[in-house]
């Protein structure tokens, strides 16, 4: 305040307002670490870029404080109530926990602490055991151990579905799992994993009761549980809104490789007077390395499907790179008759399969190329997006030719000797350089070469003799 009276008030007032700037400078900085810090203590799951600090943040950052807030502590000598009071019987406790009681602790050989004489360990025949062929016994103990609502694979099975065909599926599944162990590699479905599995959902409109609860999150869709497809297991959002969006954050660029949507069935069947299905009716889905559909690739648009033909369960082949997959619909006067009045997120599952590391790609999820920048290749073909300098070619497996060198082969190499190819990542010359020209890669001319044609021409005759 005193500086803006001061810049006011003065006739020359270009250093008090330099000061003045980088005072407002300094305090929008200390702004901006008190809102990170309030962000923080509210413990929110979303905050978007540039959100300010309302009421409503400051009234969680509050409620959390009194939550975490000890009031009263049960201790072995009766009940502390006084802050200051509880807060001495924690320090006395720590104190007591971490001080040290024996004495003699220092005498001891550390040796005979972590000797392994007393420590029981696996002899080499039933080492060999469990890196054996898995028995039919030991895999139905261990579907018996699993916790239902749950998909323990990529096929989308849920464990009460092998539960009860585990008499007609078993010795199929075992075959397949040890196919894996001898033959080295698993299956090409076994590579692939469900990638949006228990990662960070977002919708807009989320469905909500009265009250303001909700049972129909955005993380329902990504959850793994699929045996309800009435809607308490699904992703929903409100009606009677023209636009509806979710989308799901996989945490990183990753290779895509398909897509599959389980929708809501309200517990019906799935056919022509199912209503969800009308729904379903019209919607996209994009790939995009931020959250706005914008700014990503359009993966799939409906724009054949009826109520009659569309599936509950539909799989989308997306191959390409990508942080957020986003699911839109939405409804616009020129729509068939048969679409719903309004746009609807009903998602029961949406699982993004692909491979665990954007380094692979393909079914198999085999490396991608050694020489490619960043190790990234297309999740498909396997070409690499770029090469690593001084290479070229689908797979960068061809090093830089004809003089060139560098990124994408795109710089010329210098005057080396004899017109040898140069290093073809840092273009130097190690053979040398060509008469009138010096330095690592030859690109500098001497300065005989270049202050006289005369002299130049000498020396050229006389290396010829």
């Amino acid at each position: 305040m005193k500086l803006e009276s001061d810049h006011n008030d003065s006739s020359n007032s270009s250093d008090t307002f330099e000061k003045l700037k980088e005072a407002q400078t300094k305090l929008e900085e200390i702004r901006k670490e008190y809102i990170k810090g309030l962000f923080a203590r509210t413990k929110l799951k979303w905050i978007e870029y540039g959100e300010k600090p309302t009421k409503y943040f400051l009234s969680l950052e509050k409620r959390n404080y009194i939550n975490k807030t000890v009031n009263k502590l049960v201790t072995a000598n009766g009940v502390v109530t006084g802050q200051s009071d509880i807060l001495s019987e924690i320090e006395r406790f720590y104190k007591a926990l971490y001080s040290c009681g024996d004495n003699n602790l220092y005498d001891v050989e550390l040796e005979s602490i972590i000797s392994t004489e007393h420590i029981n360990v696996l002899d080499s025949n039933a080492a060999k055991e469990l890196e054996g062929l898995i028995s039919k016994e030991e895999a139905l103990l261990a579907l018996k151990n699993m916790k239902n609502n749950k998909s323990p694979g990529s096929d989308g099975f849920t464990v009460e579905f092998y539960k009860f065909f585990w008499k007609d599926l078993g010795i199929f599944l075992i075959r397949s799992l040890n196919y894996g162990f001898l033959s080295g590699e698993l299956s090409l479905t076994q590579k692939q994993e469900n990638i949006a599995f228990g990662k960070p959902a977002w919708q807009d409109n989320p469905f909500s009761t009265h009250s303001g609860k909700s049972d129909y999150i955005s993380e329902n869709a990504v959850d793994g549980r699929k045996t309800d497809f009435s809607g308490k297991q699904c992703a929903v959002s409100q009606g009677r809104k023209n636009n509806a969006t979710w989308r799901v954050d996989l945490g990183a660029i990753r290779g895509i490789d398909h897509i599959r949507i389980y929708y809501r069935t309200g517990g019906a069947a799935w056919d022509n007077g199912n209503g969800h299905a009308s729904r379903f009716l019209g919607f996209s889905v994009y790939i995009s390395n931020t959250t706005e559909k914008s700014d990503g690739v359009l993966c799939f648009k409906d724009a054949t499907f009826t109520k009659a033909t569309i599936p509950a369960v539909v799989t989308l082949n997306c191959t390409h790179y990508g942080r957020y997959v986003i699911y839109y619909n939405e409804r616009k006067p020129t729509d068939p008759p048969y679409y719903s009045q309004f746009a609807h997120v009903e998602l029961c599952e949406f699982e993004v399969y692909g491979c665990s590391s954007p380094e692979y790609f393909g079914e198999k999820c085999s490396r991608c190329p050694s020489n490619c920048l960043d190790n990234r290749c297309h999740i498909a073909s396997g070409h690499c997006f770029i090469c690593d300098d001084g290479y070229q070619g689908n797979e960068c497996e061809q090093p830089c030719q004809n003089s060139t060198y560098g990124r994408q082969c795109s710089k010329v190499c210098g005057k080396c000797r004899d017109g040898q190819q140069c290093d073809h990542t840092s273009g130097i010359c190690y053979m040398g350089c060509d008469l009138g020209y010096f330095g690592s890669t030859c690109h500098q001319e001497s300065a005989i070469r270049v202050s006289s044609g005369k002299i130049w021409s000498k020396l050229q005759d006389r290396v010829q003799c």
